[in-house]
């Protein structure tokens, strides 16, 4: 039962002693997540596997080592009924309102040794980010949205276009404008070509996107797939849905990460010209530059 590596060496000696005993493990090793060599070397030795998990039945049945799903115990849990929940939060004296975030670290003691700490201070960094934080962004403002990795930067954009739902406080939108987002993923098909990228986002090849590619150095490269490219390559080709936004709302999520100087430079002049135009542009950036933006800081 369960402990493999333990029961792996034990299969071993009784094998020695009559190889014809049949042996059956109970819960299968997580083979599909590490040391996968595993099954193959089950499948010498034992006669079946019962897996806890309906998907780990073919890692075992690849080598011909029967196995039967058979269901994890915590299914067999009833649920609690909601006047014991509200109960446990009395008891507790929490607000059952908050959401809850339980903390597993793990059952063995390395585990939790190398696990805890970590977990520790993502409960510290949990409970101190945006508290206190009340801004109004109006239309033809830059705001840059600066704090130290993990202050909570991409949560707060995530946030403003409605992909997060806060825990407390209150957004007020006053516009339904759509908004332009371009996040920390590029949001490309590696497998396409660049030609093919630009088309599925619904961008013409006209002569103002041409003009990019040129300025960008990719339209030598407008047939390559797009997973040959260097990250400063794909970064710039994800920017050109963004300067061909017709949104009256940009919101930009590190946009100046993997660009050359020139190409920085041209991001900002083409920012600095949108704000003109009485757009709103939110991004976060660790780059300190001179231009006239407002900057709203996140102390993480």
């Amino acid at each position: 039962i369960d402990s493999p590596d333990f029961c792996f060496r034990l299969v071993n000696k009784i094998r020695k002693i009559d190889k014809f005993v049949p042996i059956i493990h109970y819960v299968a090793p997580s083979v599909w997540a590490w040391r996968p060599k595993r099954a193959k070397q089950m499948s010498l030795l034992y006669d079946k596997v019962l897996a806890l998990l309906p998907f780990e039945k073919p890692y075992f049945e690849k080598y011909g080592l029967s196995c039967d799903f058979v269901g994890h115990p915590i299914s067999k849990v009833s649920i609690p009924l909601d006047s014991e929940r509200e109960n446990f939060f009395k008891i507790m004296e929490i607000d059952n309102s908050n959401k809850i975030v339980t903390i597993l670290p793990g059952s063995r003691k390395s585990e939790i040794k190398s696990l805890l700490p970590i977990y520790l201070k993502l409960i510290e960094n949990l409970s101190i980010q945006f508290n206190n934080i009340s801004f109004v962004i109006n239309f033809g403002e830059l705001v840059k949205i600066s704090g130290d990795n993990g202050s909570g930067k991409t949560t707060l954009l995530k946030i403003l276009i409605g992909l997060t739902k806060q825990t407390k406080g209150e957004l007020i939108n006053h516009n339904e404008d759509k908004v332009c987002f371009l996040g920390h993923k590029n949001n490309l098909k590696n497998y396409l070509s660049i030609r093919e990228n630009l088309m599925i986002q619904g961008l013409k090849l006209d002569s103002f996107n041409l003009d990019l590619l040129e300025k960008f150095n990719l339209r030598r490269h407008i047939d390559n797939s797009v997973g040959t490219l260097s990250f400063g390559q794909q970064k710039k080709l994800s920017l050109i849905r963004v300067l061909n936004s017709v949104e009256n709302i940009l919101i930009l999520d590190e946009p100046f990460v993997g660009l050359d100087q020139k190409s920085k430079e041209f991001l900002k002049d083409f920012m600095e010209a949108e704000v003109k135009k009485n757009k709103t542009i939110i991004f976060t950036s660790h780059i300190d530059f001179k231009d006239d933006y407002r900057e709203i800081k996140i102390n993480g």
